[in-house]
């Protein structure tokens, strides 16, 4: 009797399975995939239940376990195509929560399936869960390196997600290992080793944009990546080559803006000025300039009209180009100078035929006929980097005030050095000096150090070690007229590239100015002299990386032999 019942048993789950099958069967002819799925699920539960009561028999049919199992493989098999089928739809049209649902469907019926470990963690990534993507991307590489893209994947998810770019290195790395065509991987490998390096594997960033470029040949962002890195290893002439392959693929303005800071620092001031004019049409940073009406000075002569010359940038910008001021006189009536109000007074002093006004002088109360920004003045005049004018001092201090400063603070015989070590708070980073990389220089015997900082950065002057002696001149500063003036009665100045070393340079003090290997445009390629100013002496890092205290031993040393 107990026999009979499980016969029957079996006989009604066996009708249960062939029932589900066949009911799959249909809806799977008809393409109803989600319902043929459903019946294909619920027939292999029973014919799993089948196959377990029949193995625990102890008159096992081998044969018939063996057409049990084939049935029930080719069962898991259509759930495993279904399931694939409909993830890779919803996958296509971005219906991940679904796709994630079939993907695991399929999963559980092949679980050493790398390509589905793969393609479920795409799906994963896609919904913001990265952390489990990477868990199911890195499962999928254990089962087979055949799904090798999971690298890129990954290497994607460590760039743009997770911010960690050294791992994202690792994994692009092993990545290119499989597919070498790859040029946008290549380009990234590029930016990401600039961006943990800058200039410790410049070699490494050059290999990768070479090699995108080799493969994308008019990529424009890999192209301009070189010409970017070209210049930082001395292959200026490599660097000009892709800027006029971008300018026939359709150059952006920064792209203009930035081949003109190259030429202007390889000399070429015919194309480097022209180009230069594009920096108030930059994606990236453009230099602001006011709305004017009144229509824009060419260089023609018009001697009957008033020119308004409006500055721009920082501080320093405004006295280095100051100089070219006196090379327009001839061409017009009368000059007004536009000016950041801290340089008002200073500038005063300076053009007795030339008006200056303040920044906070509206445009409407000043009366001219032409405007031109301050930097369009080497173009304008067609200046060349030999004819540079005004290089032995063309800004001088207000007489009063310098026998002042004199008085109280540099009646002594000892040398007087000055020093500024940051730029503005907006400025370029690189440039700024820690105060401690000056510290040496109040160790020299007879000598007493004066610190023209102001604002930004004179904070580090409040902790300085006991053995440490700087004199804080810039908190007394009320403009930079009184700058100039305590800055005349200097025997020396040692600076980073900021405004007040534009100030003291252009008063024809001595000056050590401490540049970085890759400088800015406006120093060129020198490397101790500049034919900006002719009391300058550069002092510039061998290598990008070395650090500022390797330059002050320069600069000590040749302070002790004079």
């Amino acid at each position: 009797m107990q026999g009979s019942s499980i016969q029957l048993n079996l006989d009604g789950i066996k009708y249960l399975a062939i029932t589900h099958h066949d009911l799959a069967m249909m809806h799977y002819s008809k393409d109803e995939k989600d319902k043929a799925l459903f019946y294909f699920q619920e027939a292999i539960k029973y014919f799993d239940k089948i196959y377990i009561e029949i193995s625990a028999s102890y008159k096992v049919n081998e044969t018939v376990l063996a057409d049990l199992k084939t049935q029930i493989n080719g069962v898991r098999n259509r759930i495993i195509e279904i399931s694939c089928e409909l993830a890779q739809s919803n996958q296509e049209n971005e219906q991940y929560p679904k796709a994630i649902e079939h993907y695991s469907t399929a999963i559980y019926y092949s679980p050493d399936n790398a390509e589905l470990y793969y393609n479920l963690g795409k799906c994963v990534y896609a919904t913001g869960a990265y952390n489990s993507a990477l868990l199911l991307l890195d499962r999928a590489l254990q089962i087979s390196q055949s799904v090798f893209d999971a690298y890129r994947v990954i290497g994607d998810i460590y760039v743009y997600n997770i911010q960690n770019p050294q791992k994202a290195i690792e994994y692009y790395e092993q990545y290119i290992n499989f597919n070498g065509s790859n040029g946008l991987v290549y380009n990234m490998l590029g930016h990401l080793y600039e961006k943990i390096g800058k200039y410790q594997n410049i070699e490494k960033q050059v290999a990768m944009f070479e090699k995108c470029t080799e493969l994308m040949p008019d990529f424009k962002c890999g192209i301009k990546n070189l010409a970017l890195v070209y210049p930082r290893i001395g292959k200026n002439e490599q660097a000009i080559a892709c800027y006029h392959k971008l300018f026939k693929l359709g150059p952006t303005m920064d792209d203009r803006f930035d081949y003109a800071c190259l030429k202007i620092k390889m000399g070429d001031f015919e194309q480097g000025w022209k180009y230069y004019e594009y920096r108030f049409q930059k994606e990236n940073g453009p230099t602001h300039y006011p709305q004017i009406k009144k229509p824009k000075w060419q260089g023609e002569k018009i001697p009957t009209k008033t020119l308004l010359v409006q500055y721009e940038q920082g501080f320093g910008d405004s006295i280095q180009f100051f100089r070219y001021l006196p090379q327009i006189k001839p061409l017009v009536s009368k000059i007004i100078f536009r000016v950041q109000n801290d340089l008002v007074d200073l500038f005063k002093i300076n053009s007795s035929d030339i008006e200056i006004v303040g920044m906070d002088t509206p445009l409407e109360a000043i009366k001219f006929d032409y405007h031109t920004p301050l930097m369009s003045l080497p173009h304008i005049l067609k200046i060349k980097k030999d004819d540079i004018p005004s290089t032995q001092g063309y800004i001088k201090a207000d007489a009063n005030k310098a026998q002042e400063y004199k008085k109280k603070v540099f009646n002594h015989d000892s040398l007087k050095i000055g020093i500024s070590f940051q730029g503005s708070k907006d400025g370029n980073e690189r440039r700024n000096i820690p105060l401690e990389t000056f510290y040496p220089l109040t160790q020299l015997s007879g000598v007493k150090v004066y610190s023209f900082q102001k604002g930004f950065g004179s904070e580090q002057l409040q902790n300085l070690p006991a053995d440490v002696q700087m004199i804080d001149l810039g908190t007394g500063f009320r403009d930079f007229s009184d700058t100039a003036a305590a800055l005349s009665n200097l025997d020396l100045f040692v600076t980073s590239d900021n405004g007040v070393f534009n100030l003291a340079a252009s008063m024809g003090v001595k000056t050590f100015l401490l540049l970085n290997q890759d400088s800015e445009w406006r120093w060129f390629f020198d490397e101790e002299k500049t034919p900006w100013y002719d009391s300058v002496k550069i002092f510039k890092k061998q290598n990008e990386e070395d650090d500022w205290s390797l330059l002050m031993q320069k600069v000590v040393d040749e302070i002790r032999q004079k």
